[in-house]
């Protein structure tokens, strides 16, 4: 490279993004938000959907953390589709719409701290519902786990890995998160699950979402077949819980081990598992194959992590960062469903994309907004044609 020639003229080189807010735009997304947000003080520059949106645009354009809303906010202070706040009004916001946490004390004198914003998992909910992503009145299959998200913010607690973090809980529905409840780490899954399922269902019935099956770990309460390759042991027995009267069907698994080491308690070469479930419908290894499903679960975690930025929370305490993780949810919901449209007219947006891939094939593009005859009109360099996503 001999020579650079720098010019100052206002190009954009996250442009797709311009397309994403037109899309946004048409299928009533903003209003979605600031119905169910309400309006702010007449005074605000932004409503609610300029700041939610914001984190999703920071998102599409590659952001780690909050204060990279700022970096991209100078690229779109011409375009007429976006409204960028900056990343102290978001931070303001979210502090604005947090919950209190609820603190409880255990029986052996352990305070856990939950933060429960229900009327942001309802939006969550809602965004799955408009983008028609879920539909009223069927049925869906609901997961349910808890993950460490490590970090080292002022109230966070130590975790059973014995690192220091958050131990959020997360509904979903296929790849869609449908309720996120906020937990310190030194609470445990299994600590008051009862309540915290209660509300996932309540609020998903509520928006008339059926529940067709619900699977969760251990936390929440496995003759011969082979399973991917494997050859089991299954069998099913009816059992009462915890004393209880209320009967369930438990199938049990075992598979040899490898290494075949005799178990002292059990007296074989085994390694047992169970399954403790209310349907009395599927066979054993039915029941087996849709619990195993739960392995989907990983992925959806990561993805939300990683393209998300669940692991780089923005705040000091729970309350506020639970907000910030719903955000980012509702970004995920709604990327989903642009992927989902864009893959149908252009042939570089695949629906499987992760966000990196789609920066690279979508977002990167460079734009510039132009006047001409009274009319503001997106100019956009490159060979790729983008005009299909303007139908």
């Amino acid at each position: 490279m001999d020579k650079i020639i720098q010019k100052s003229e206002n190009i954009n080189p996250f442009g797709g993004i311009n397309f994403i807010a037109r899309t946004f735009k048409k299928y009533g997304i903003p209003e979605l938000i600031d119905k169910h947000m309400g309006e702010r003080p007449s005074q605000a520059d932004y409503k609610y959907s300029d700041i939610f949106l914001s984190l999703a645009y920071s998102h599409y354009g590659g952001a780690s953390c909050i204060e990279d809303i700022n970096y991209l906010r100078e690229y779109f202070a011409k375009s007429p589709l976006i409204k960028f706040c900056t990343s102290d009004t978001f931070e303001y916001v979210c502090n604005q719409i947090k919950r209190d946490n609820e603190v409880i004390i255990s029986k052996s004198g352990v305070t856990h701290e939950f933060n429960r914003p229900l009327h942001l998992n309802r939006l969550l909910i809602q965004s799955s519902l408009h983008t028609k992503q879920l539909r009223k009145g069927l049925y869906y299959d609901v997961d349910y786990d808890n993950v460490i998200t490590v970090n080292e913010k002022y109230d966070s607690k130590r975790t059973y890995k014995q690192n220091t973090g958050y131990q959020p809980g997360v509904g979903f529905i296929g790849k869609l998160p449908v309720y996120i409840e906020g937990r310190n780490g030194n609470s445990p899954a299994k600590f008051k699950m009862d309540e915290t399922l209660e509300h996932m269902f309540s609020l998903l019935g509520e928006a008339g979402i059926g529940i067709k099956s619900f699977r969760s770990d251990s936390a929440a309460y496995q003759k011969k077949v082979e399973i991917n390759n494997e050859t089991y042991d299954i069998a099913s027995i009816d059992y009462c819980p915890f004393g209880e009267k209320e009967k369930y069907r438990v199938v049990i698994q075992r598979r040899q081990r490898k290494d075949k080491q005799m178990d002292l308690f059990a007296q074989g070469a085994y390694t047992y598992a169970g399954i403790i479930t209310s349907d009395y419908e599927k066979s054993d290894e039915e029941v087996i194959l849709f619990y195993n499903n739960r392995s989907s679960l990983e992925p959806n975690f990561h993805y939300l992590n990683e393209d998300f930025n669940w692991k780089h929370m923005p705040f000091s305490f729970l309350d506020a960062n639970t907000v910030f993780m719903i955000i980012s949810a509702i970004s995920c919901v709604l990327f989903e469903f642009i992927k989902g449209i864009y893959s149908k007219l252009v042939d570089f947006v695949q629906p499987s994309m992760r966000m990196k891939r789609f920066i690279m094939h979508f977002v990167t593009v460079a734009t510039k907004w132009i006047s001409s005859g009274r009319q503001r009109i997106l100019k956009v360099y490159t060979k790729k044609n983008y005009k299909p996503l303007l139908c």
